[in-house]
Order: C-alpha cells, then sequence, then structure tokens
C-alpha cells in the first residue's frame, strides 16, 4: 500500500509499463467483417480477436452473458446489449461495450448511497487515505443534488489522495482554491465557506497542534463535493450564461485555471479528470466524471469512479481500465475524444 501517495501513480505505472502491451490496446480495433469478440491476453488485458458473431460473444464472455444468471437485474447480457449498435462502426460498438461494462458495475437505486454520518476516515496515513476514497462515493441518498457532483467528488478524491506527511495538505488546498475563487467571482454570488468547511478546518488545525491523527467523517466529505459542486455550477453559469445539469470540461477547467495551486497538485501527480459515458445506450449517452490516475509514461495506473460500485471506487484491475480509457466521452458531431481536465 505504501506505494499510493502522491508517487503512486508513478510508481505503479513504470511496473505496468514493462510488461503490458501497451500499444495493443490502446489501438484497439474490432475485426472486419462483423466480427466481434474477445479474449483474455497474458496480463489480464482484453484484446480482440476474430472469432464470433454477437451471440457467441454473449456466451464467450460468461459473467457477463445472459444465460450465466447475472445476479442483478441491471445485468444485461452483452450479446442483447450489443444488438441497439449492429450498424455501428468498429471504433463505436468497442466504445459502447466499455460503457456497458462499467455500468454493470454500478450499484443502483435501493443499492446505494446510504450515508453513514459516524463513519470517520484516518486519513493521516496512506493506507488511511485509500481507504477513505475507495469508500466515499458521491451518492447520497438523503441529497438528490448528489447524483449531479461526479465532477467535484473525482477533484476532491485528488485532494484527499494528495494528502502529504500530514493527510490534509491537498484538502487543504482545495480549499484555499474554492476561497479564492469566491474572490475572484463574487458578482456571482457564491455562498461562503460552509459549516462543514469551517469543520474540517478545525480538524486540521487540532490534529497539527495535537499531534493526533487527522480524521474526517462522511458526511463532511459529502458536504465538500456539495459545496465545491455548488461553486464551480454557479460560476460556469455566470461565464457561459447557460443553464446546465451537472458541469461542463470547460466549467471544471476554469476553476482548475483560476488555481494554480491545484492546478499543479493536479499535474505534479499525474491526475485529471475525464469523462465518459457511462452506460452506452443509443437512445442517450450518460455523461460522467472520473478521476483517472495515471504516470511518467502516460498510462492509467487507477481510476476513482465516484458513483457507487460494487467492488468500491477505486478502479486498478486492468480490464477495467481498459473499459474507462475506451468508454471517454466523444463529441456528437466529430466523434473526436473529449479532452481530459487538469
Amino acid at each position: 500500500m505504501s506505494s499510493f501517495d502522491p508517487d503512486f501513480a508513478r510508481d505503479i505505472g513504470d511496473d505496468v509499463h514493462n510488461y503490458r502491451e501497451r500499444q495493443r490496446v490502446l489501438d484497439h480495433r474490432l475485426e472486419t467483417d462483423g466480427q466481434f469478440g474477445y479474449s483474455d491476453a497474458p496480463g489480464g488485458f482484453v484484446v480482440p480477436h476474430t472469432r464470433g458473431t454477437l451471440a457467441e460473444l454473449q456466451t464467450a464472455l460468461g459473467h457477463w452473458a445472459e444465460d450465466a444468471g447475472p445476479a442483478e437485474e441491471n445485468f444485461a447480457g452483452d450479446g442483447k446489449f450489443m444488438k441497439q449498435w449492429a450498424d455501428a462502426s468498429d471504433d463505436v460498438k468497442s466504445s459502447q461495450l466499455s460503457s456497458h461494462h462499467i455500468n454493470n458495475h454500478y450499484l443502483h437505486e435501493g443499492e446505494t448511497g446510504k450515508l453513514e454520518k459516524n463513519r470517520v476516515f484516518d486519513v493521516s496515513s496512506v493506507e488511511g487515505r485509500l481507504q477513505a476514497v475507495n469508500n466515499l462515493s458521491q451518492v447520497n441518498a438523503n441529497d438528490p443534488l448528489s447524483q449531479e457532483t461526479c465532477a467535484a467528488s473525482s477533484l476532491v478524491a485528488a485532494a484527499m489522495l494528495n494528502g502529504g506527511k500530514s493527510g490534509s495538505e491537498g484538502i487543504e488546498k482545495l480549499m484555499a482554491a474554492m476561497d479564492h475563487t469566491r474572490e475572484l467571482h463574487k458578482d456571482a454570488n457564491l455562498v461562503e465557506g460552509s459549516a462543514a468547511e469551517d469543520a474540517i478546518r478545525k480538524h486540521i488545525e487540532e490534529a497539527r497542534e495535537s499531534g493526533a491523527p487527522l480524521k474526517l467523517s462522511e458526511a463532511e466529505m459529502h458536504a465538500l463535493q456539495r459545496d465545491l459542486y455548488t461553486e464551480m455550477h454557479m460560476v460556469q453559469t455566470k461565464t457561459s450564461g447557460k443553464q446546465t445539469r451537472g458541469m461542463t470540461n470547460e466549467g471544471m477547467q476554469g476553476f482548475i485555471d483560476d488555481n494554480k495551486e491545484f492546478h499543479d497538485m493536479m499535474v505534479k501527480s499525474h491526475m485529471s479528470v475525464m469523462s465518459i459515458d457511462c452506460n452506452g445506450n443509443k437512445d442517450g449517452r450518460a455523461p460522467h466524471a472520473v478521476l483517472k490516475i495515471g504516470d511518467s509514461h502516460d498510462n492509467t495506473s487507477a481510476v476513482y469512479d465516484p458513483w457507487t460500485r460494487d467492488a468500491g471506487q477505486l478502479v486498478t484491475d486492468k480490464k477495467e481500465l481498459f473499459d474507462y480509457e475506451n468508454a471517454k466521452l466523444r463529441d456528437r458531431d466529430t466523434n473526436e475524444i473529449e479532452s481530459e481536465v487538469q
């Protein structure tokens, strides 16, 4: 676990880079003649091969297939899912299937968002911060707005992971950036710091004075996600003149560009926010922001996905990381992948 400090992405990425077939994965293309399938490559990567029709794919993938008896009603077999994309290009088919895989790991209504107000995270150590981020989603069943906070939640996760020796360095940089944004955009009628922000600052000061481990509650971190989203969204609305649901890449980038110290932290730790399509359905995209944790070789070492998942919020499985890269949101008109925010 000790490799997961601000430098953990580089450390792991350097190891991964030595054995994985990066170029073959990134150059992922489905074979021609309507064939569509996957096989497991050495190292656990999913790569294209020439076997199979959609029906054969459904059976070959097994754990996603309808006839494998999925545990959740929300799990649909790949074969059934991909019928809606039968006439799409190979690139689109590949991307949409990756989106579907990501969605299959999400917990949905009735399964997610049970906020434990009394749960406290010890963020003074690397292991504690990892555990905190792995258990902290954006979803709070008591707050409908939480469903829109994926971008803000990704930035909060980045701040938590960049805790430094004290455990609070990244959080302090984030809250300083929020204060600076309020000063820059006084005409946006931004709300001053909340009770949760005051409580977090108090915890940091007390831990610094006493030498005790820094502990932050889940409720406080959810409140910080909400505060950050509300602030960024109000500035986005003011500067764009448009009222949108959720954050745009331009809105996120504006916040980071306004705050050099936070921007530098993101760059140094090889972190960025990327937009993905997290359902893959043909009748409408589901734009979603996640935190990409990269390395010095531009590999993806981990992803923090703020929507509640069945196996925790930090994704390190190589097959799943490929899906996140492959499901990046594309412009509807040009089909170009939307840029990452850093």
